[in-house]
């Protein structure tokens, strides 16, 4: 007689669903702790706790909207990610078992029937769970006040959204798993497979490719990283006004997220449909097998085999070739120890397969279709098969450009200027034909570091990174010499000033520099008003358009005869902007300059400093060596300020603050004067 509770017609059964509900209620009841917990309970605490008594009602208020906010992303994301694979490893385990599956598939009811109604057993639990703590969340929002209940329904989408996707995906990760840890191992590695190949391969490029600077993000191995993807897809969601307080919430911004969730939503979705196809041609004989589909087994071996190889390999190379190798690398001994690992995880899958040792027989073919594929990976990159080395943009499809020079001295910039872009690309150009590279060993070198990164006008990036030495009078003295004039360029110069203070700049509040520096780093500092750091600003400019700035850039010698090791500070308040976190915010800028700022030294005396008081890297040496006394460096001091006051012991701080109204003032003190203390006219 058939049963009315497991109908063969029915595409349900009430009676397995009872019996999940019972049979794995720990699991349902830990997944519905910790949304208890994460948000009506956190919320509570929030809302009701000691935060009540000393911030106001509006921050707490938004304080509290960006809790359910953070649960509804990265939070979420967490949560989905690891009960996910949970869920589908409870409700599809007997599918492991031959006992188990064999049972199953002879209750009257047919496949679609049990795939359907386990499945939806999950989905059924997660909607419940998630619904009831929205109901208690809004209720403790409706006690405390806070109005933007449709938050609340933003994480019901959101949460609701990641549990579906990762939930089902780990339900089509189970559907090729024989055993019961097939199914979280699976579901890991394949969570992370691309973004992982994507950078192995990077690995691998960096090796062979001269100026390789990893890949760029892409769109489509972001999107094929869920657990990535999910947990940074709510951007900043807060309004501002003009001072950076919270005022509101971006609606747009959670549009936004929520598109995304959508998305994911939908290829669960796809993803179920997929299991269950794959459940109708399963055979129930595969219980107990690693890879439960025949037509997955070759994919099993190969992709465990070539991921081994890539990743452990490499590895293996690496450390290898670092304690016996050269400076070069070696395709030959990278493929070998490819080769290597790749042939121990290629037969290591073989034998989980086939549950036996004996694999040598059936799978030496397999082992040499695979050492293949590596020979021709392996010299593919060496000879630079895609032409990554020799790509240079043309100017046109460059919209703007990140740089560095990196050498006695650094300069950090970008540009939108066609100019100053072309001329960049030439040095690309010469880079990229000649490959300059030296033994670092070799005596009379320098080092230099160029690193290129184009913003292209097809939405698209490309970087560079090149490390080199030189000799002095090498034969790459072409290439040299256009670095020399772009580091001490006036336009390139004005770039890293740029970028280092002034496009945040909102007005200087006041400067300082240290006079003397002693062996045991303890110094004195003179600090300047808000006016006088303005006057020296604009001095450093007019070295800047010069040319005097970067001009010992490529020569460390001068450039250790010439900088002083004298900083100086500039403190300033940063513009504040709509996106701005923080308001009133304050940064500051130091600066090392040299003989060569002949309006910066000029300013600084007519502020007040005696520039004999100024030491170099070359002299500093020498004081700590004790060819320069110290005592007679203060004596210096002394009389160059022309204060009547006692000769002060090392730590003693002198800070000059310049009036615009009044006479400049000399303080002498036992600790530096902070910034803040000076006070401009």
């Amino acid at each position: 007689m058939q049963s009315k509770t497991l109908s063969s017609k029915g595409l349900f059964s009430p009676a397995l669903f009872r019996n999940n509900l019972s049979r794995f209620w720990p699991l349902w009841t830990l997944y519905l702790a910790v949304w208890l917990l994460a948000m009506p309970a956190v919320q509570f605490l929030q809302l009701f706790g000691h935060n009540r008594h000393w911030m106001e009602a509006g921050e707490l208020c938004f304080d509290a909207l960006g809790g359910v906010l953070a649960m509804s992303e990265s939070g979420g994301t967490i949560i989905a990610l690891i009960f996910g694979v949970l869920f589908a490893m409870a409700l599809f385990s007997y599918l492991v078992s031959a006992r188990s599956v064999s049972y199953a598939h002879a209750l009257p009811v047919k496949r679609e029937g049990l795939f359907l109604t386990h499945y939806f057993t999950g989905v059924g639990v997660f909607l419940m769970v998630h619904a009831l703590a929205a109901v208690l969340t809004a209720a403790i929002w409706a006690v405390a006040g806070v109005q933007q209940v449709w938050i609340i329904g933003v994480w019901f989408l959101s949460t609701t959204g990641q549990m579906l996707f990762f939930y089902s995906f780990a339900v089509f990760c189970a559907m090729f798993a024989g055993q019961l840890l097939a199914i979280p191992a699976f579901y890991g590695i394949f969570n992370v497979l691309v973004l992982g190949v994507r950078e192995l391969i990077s690995m691998l490029c960096e090796m062979f490719i001269y100026g390789w600077n990893g890949m760029n993000e892409s769109a489509a191995v972001t999107w094929l990283t869920p657990a990535y993807k999910l947990a940074s897809q709510l951007g900043d969601i807060w309004a501002r006004d003009a001072q950076g307080y919270r005022t509101g919430i971006v609606s747009e911004e959670i549009q936004r997220s929520l598109g995304v969730v959508s998305v994911y939503a939908l290829a669960g979705v796809v993803l179920a449909v997929c299991a269950l196809l794959v459940y109708q041609r399963r055979r129930s004989e595969t219980a107990g097998d690693v890879v439960a589909i025949g037509w997955a087994r070759p994919i099993f071996r190969y992709g465990v085999g070539m991921c081994c190889a890539l990743s452990f390999g490499q590895l293996m190379y690496a450390i290898l070739w670092s304690s016996f190798g050269g400076s070069e690398n070696s395709v030959v001994a990278l493929a070998v120890c490819m080769i290597l690992v790749g042939l121990v995880g290629y037969f290591g899958a073989e034998m989980l397969l086939q549950k036996s040792f004996r694999i040598l027989k059936k799978g030496w073919k397999g082992g040499v279709i695979l050492s293949a594929a590596l020979i021709v990976l392996c010299i593919g990159f060496s000879v630079d098969l895609l032409g990554i080395e020799k790509r240079v943009p043309a100017a046109a499809d460059v919209e703007t450009l990140d740089f560095g020079i990196y050498s006695a001295s650094s300069v950090n910039g970008s540009t939108a200027d066609p100019e100053m872009i072309q001329r960049f690309l030439s040095i690309h150009q010469s880079l990229a034909d000649q490959q300059p590279k030296y033994n670092w060993q070799d005596e009379d070198t320098e080092s230099i570091t160029v690193r290129l990164r184009y913003m292209l006008k097809n939405g698209k990036t490309l970087s560079r990174y090149y490390s080199l030495t030189y000799q002095k009078q090498g034969p790459n003295e072409e290439v040299l010499t256009q670095l020399a004039l772009l580091a001490s360029d006036a336009a390139v110069r004005r770039a890293d000033l740029e970028n280092q203070m002034l496009n945040r700049l909102d007005r200087l509040t006041s400067a300082e520099i240290q006079l003397y520096q002693t062996a045991d780093m303890r110094g004195q500092t003179m600090s300047f008003d808000a006016d006088t750091a303005q006057t020296l600003l604009d001095a450093l400019e007019a070295d800047i358009d010069a040319g005097h700035a970067g001009m010992d850039a490529m020569d460390s010698a001068r450039w250790y005869e010439n900088t002083y090791t004298n900083r100086l500070t500039f403190y300033y308040r940063v513009k504040t902007t709509p996106d701005s976190h923080r308001r009133d915010e304050s940064d500051s800028f130091y600066l090392e300059f040299s003989k060569n700022y002949t309006n910066l030294i000029a300013a600084l005396e007519a502020a007040g400093v005696d520039t004999d008081m100024l030491v170099t890297y070359q002299e500093n040496d020498a004081i700590s060596d004790g060819s320069m006394p110290a005592k007679s460096a203060y004596e210096s001091a002394q009389e160059g300020i022309g204060g009547a006051y006692e000769t002060p012991d090392f730590g003693t701080s002198v800070a000059i603050i310049g009036g615009a109204d009044g006479a400049t003032q000399v303080i002498v003190a036992d600790e530096p004067v902070p910034a803040d203390t000076a006070v401009g006219g």
